[in-house]
């Protein structure tokens, strides 16, 4: 599935940078690393900073890295990729800094990557059964299927089809 997403680029002359903005369409999206594309290929290396902000105006600090693409006899190489801790932020921000370089030509094209999560437990046929989620102060559980689930066999099959999502 593709997520719909706006963004935006823009070029900050006191700070040297490329920024590019990406908003989500709303918060509570898990994401843990953005690719960036070009428009053109050319040659940098560049450092770049990634920040989330829930209403896109106070940014907080993610994970910092170095963005490249080489082509040279010696090495061909691109790196166009930022990993982060996994975020639920509506708004990412990416700053590349270009000190005293022409600004990379980054397409508005981004590809967001999340991890896929599975919910596991034994079922039996003819029942129903209720996903509670949301709770911002539950903790983390601790089960010890975690510990022997590579043991278990599961069914690989049609998934079960989920309801209407009720508020309570």
């Amino acid at each position: 599935d593709e997520l719909a997403t706006k963004e935006t680029i823009t070029e900050n002359a006191e700070l040297r940078s490329t920024e590019l903005v990406v908003d989500l369409g709303g918060s509570g999206l898990p994401t843990k690393a953005i690719t960036l594309s070009l428009d053109s290929e050319s040659n940098f290396n560049r450092r770049a900073t990634i920040a989330g902000s829930a209403d896109g105006s106070n940014w907080s600090l993610v994970a910092q890295g170095y963005l490249f693409s080489v082509q040279t006899s010696l090495f061909s190489g691109t790196e166009l990729t930022l990993h982060f801790p996994e975020t639920n932020y509506r708004y990412l921000r990416v700053v590349v800094f270009n000190d005293d370089n022409q600004p990379v030509a980054f397409g508005k094209k981004v590809t967001l990557r999340s991890l896929l999560r599975s919910i596991v437990f034994p079922v039996s046929a003819g029942k129903q059964y209720a996903l509670y989620y949301g709770n911002e102060k539950a903790v983390t559980p601790k089960y010890d299927l975690a510990r022997f689930f590579r043991y278990v066999e599961s069914i690989s099959g049609p998934g079960p089809s989920l309801g209407c999502q009720i508020a309570i």
